[in-house]
């Protein structure tokens, strides 16, 4: 008996480590690069911008030819991130569009794309090759489209979240497809700041295990929140069209805990990049701007 509950733990574990589901209260900022560099970024004091890492992302997005996702106010996406050069991370993801600002989006992914084919060809394969080899994404797009066929009915979450809206996956192609160069910020307080000492802020109450190190050996610091700077590239993957679609946008994600206390420094930190480096809100994700830009004119 045991040993089933415990086999029981571990397969829920395994599930769980593959599929996370989980809301992000993120905004969207419209900033000049120039902002989020040198001496720039020690001008929104008490709050500290720190850079960490820097990777590459690749996504591929897809609706249906009626724009059923974009019209549901979600995107859908396979995705490539190389954190390490030579290393890829594949998932495939949906999430909730922002339609108006400070709004927690609904984020469902699955990472487990290692061993899905289609008819013997490796999912992750064959996004390499999407993204490599112009002349052959037609025909990759449409075995994109019979990978989403056969997963239509599927457990895995961002299926299921296709089935809640209604939209049905089998007609789902490549739409617009780009790769993102992102500069990550851990943003953070000291102890003794001005902010601190007007919150009473202490330490978050976040999961340890969800705490970056670096905030784990220096103490007298108080982790905030992530952001992440990106300038993505898109193109059109439903015809021959071959200009580009450039996006420069900063997003910032409340990590401190209680929430609550969390959204009042992330207000406070939006009016301190209005003020200083003319940040200007946003609320369009990369899928809905490139998208729009591509097939604004047709029906939705």
């Amino acid at each position: 008996m045991v040993t089933f509950k415990f086999f029981l733990v571990m397969l829920f574990t395994f599930q769980f480590s593959m599929a996370s589901t989980g809301v992000e209260e993120q905004r969207k900022y419209l900033v000049d690069p120039a902002q989020l560099s040198g001496e720039n970024l020690n001008r929104i004091q008490p709050f500290v911008f720190h850079p960490h890492s820097q990777y590459i992302t690749y996504d591929i997005y897809f609706d249906t030819p009626a724009w059923d996702i974009r019209n549901s106010s979600h995107s859908f996406r396979l995705r490539r991130v190389e954190k390490k050069k030579g290393k890829w991370d594949y998932a495939v993801q949906i999430k909730s569009e922002m339609t108006e600002a400070s709004q927690i989006r609904m984020e469902l992914e699955y990472k487990d794309l290692g061993n899905q084919k289609v008819n013997g060809e490796l999912l992750t394969d064959l996004i390499n090759q999407f993204i490599a080899d112009e002349p052959a994404r037609a025909n990759i797009s449409v075995k994109f489209t019979k990978w989403m066929e056969r997963k239509k009915e599927s457990s895995l979450a961002p299926f299921q979240k296709l089935r809640d809206l209604k939209i049905d996956a089998s007609k789902l192609r490549a739409a617009v497809w780009g790769h993102s160069i992102r500069q990550r910020y851990h943003v953070y307080t000291e102890k003794n700041s001005t902010l601190a000492k007007t919150y009473f802020i202490k330490q978050s109450e976040k999961n340890v295990f969800l705490v970056p190190d670096f905030f784990k050996t220096q103490k007298q610091l108080i982790w905030l929140m992530e952001a992440s700077y990106d300038r993505a590239i898109f193109r059109d993957a439903l015809s021959g069209k071959t200009d580009e679609w450039t996006i420069h946008e900063l997003e910032i994600e409340n990590k401190y805990r209680p929430r609550k206390l969390g959204t009042l420094l992330l207000n406070d930190l939006e009016e301190k990049m209005q003020q200083v480096w003319q940040a200007k809100i946003s609320t369009r994700s990369k899928y809905l701007s490139s998208s729009s830009h591509f097939h604004k004119d047709e029906k939705e």
